[in-house]
């Protein structure tokens, strides 16, 4: 049976295809530079990165006539030196021939791989471009990790939208009747008794990038406008023909407002069981202290003494903020990235423990093949975004066994570092 290009692509990560665009970008340059742009696109263009092994990448093509031409006119040595100054390092090309007459196959299969270059380099530049933008971890209570009430939707996807939970004709105990909750949230962890809008994706990393800002200010409290915390996060700018300087669009703002107006409005109750009296109760907190929504663009940042407590004590978690980048609109992956942030670098935990804890019950009610394809999708793409090792994997009885590229920075040393920042700034100016 004839093997498709597909077929022989096996486990190449995003972080990967990022190096291996790299390194064909460089011989692109150097190529052009030579005047053999043509032999470039031929030769280069649409070669496929079908593996990568602690010794070789693996590139695969279809015929043993573009094999023996790559090797002989030293385009493989070409290779091999621009791959040593990517991030895969050292490791000898192999080719395989995959015996396939079909063209097309070898020329989407290069496309599709082009594209995830492109798009990983837009957003790696995008945050790196950007001064403000966190190069650590966003610090997050450990607790709110494990035992959410954020929701893994877009605020498309939540009940009531800015224009409805600002309506000046309704009366706010109509707005709060329609769309306020009252709900208790369960998990193996803790329970959370919750209070308020229901919060999502966006309104999760806006808390997460105040944070930040906050504790880099060494706790004090701030004013935010929305353009600032649309910068802070990494939000591009966009340009028109009626406005030339690029700017936020008004679509973007609105994000954040409606964002803010649904962190500050929530209430949560945390009870964590207690070693002799079975729940202990935490006493009743906000997100923020003295938050007045004007529907202006401006906000004064004052966060309650819950997260005080957990930020000066280092009971945080490391969330990456360029993992969720990478991530986009994968909300589910999202919600399991988060949660994994608080465990170890290798360790298992059953599919229905994280989905509980993380709000997923849009997967949990899933027939079981679905729910099964669920996982894998969430597994692979964090494994593409090089956030989990390719042997991470779902057993038979529906557990999740992770395995973690590297280690995730939390905790006291992550707070000390973030603070460390802001007085090497202050001393700077």
């Amino acid at each position: 049976m004839t093997k498709t290009i597909h077929d022989k692509i096996t486990n190449v990560t995003a972080t990967e295809l990022y190096a291996f665009g790299e390194a064909l970008s460089c011989i692109k340059s150097e190529m052009q530079e030579n005047g053999k742009k043509n032999e470039y696109d031929i030769w280069f263009g649409n070669i496929v990165l079908g593996q990568v092994t602690e010794k070789y990448a693996v590139v695969l093509c279809s015929d043993t006539y573009a094999r023996n031409w790559f090797i002989e006119k030293g385009y493989s040595r070409i290779l091999t030196s621009a791959l040593a100054k990517s991030e895969l390092g050292n490791l000898d090309v192999k080719f395989h021939v995959i015996n396939t007459n079909d063209v097309d196959q070898i020329n989407s299969a290069a496309t599709d791989q082009r594209l995830v270059f492109k798009k990983m380099k837009r957003v790696l530049a995008r945050l790196a471009g950007n001064p403000h933008q966190p190069k650590l971890p966003f610090p997050c209570p450990t607790e709110l990790c494990r035992t959410t009430f954020f929701r893994p939707v877009f605020q498309g996807d939540l009940p009531g939208t800015l224009a409805e939970l600002t309506d000046n004709k309704k009366k706010k105990k109509e707005i709060i009747r329609d769309y306020y909750v009252e709900e208790r949230h369960e998990t193996s962890w803790a329970k959370l008794d919750y209070l308020g809008l229901q919060c999502g994706v966006v309104e999760e990393s806006v808390l997460l990038t105040l944070l930040w800002q906050w504790v880099e200010r060494g706790y004090r409290n701030y004013s935010a406008t929305n353009n600032e915390i649309l910068e802070w996060k990494g939000h591009a700018k966009s340009a028109s023909k009626d406005n030339p300087s690029p700017r936020y669009t008004q679509r973007h703002t609105n994000m954040i407002k409606e964002a803010m107006l649904r962190l500050s409005s929530v209430t949560f109750y945390y009870y964590q069981p207690g070693e002799d009296t079975g729940d202990d109760m935490v006493q009743r907190f906000s997100i923020f202290n003295d938050f007045a929504y004007d529907g202006g663009s401006c906000y004064d940042i004052c966060f309650s003494e819950y997260f005080l407590k957990k930020l000066q004590f280092g009971i945080v978690t490391g969330v990456d903020p360029r993992h969720r980048a990478l991530l986009g609109r994968s909300a589910n992956a999202i919600a399991v990235h988060r949660f994994l942030s608080t465990h170890r670098r290798n360790g298992h935990h059953t599919w229905k423990q994280v989905c509980a804890s993380q709000r997923l019950d849009n997967v949990l009610t899933l027939p079981r093949n679905d729910r099964n394809k669920t996982y894998t999708r969430i597994i692979k793409k964090l494994v593409d975004i090089g956030y989990l090792a390719p042997k991470s994997y779902t057993d038979k009885n529906g557990v999740l066994h992770w395995s973690k590229k590297t280690g995730d920075f939390s905790g006291d040393k992550l707070v000390k570092v973030i603070l460390k920042q802001f007085k090497k700034k202050v001393k700077q100016s």
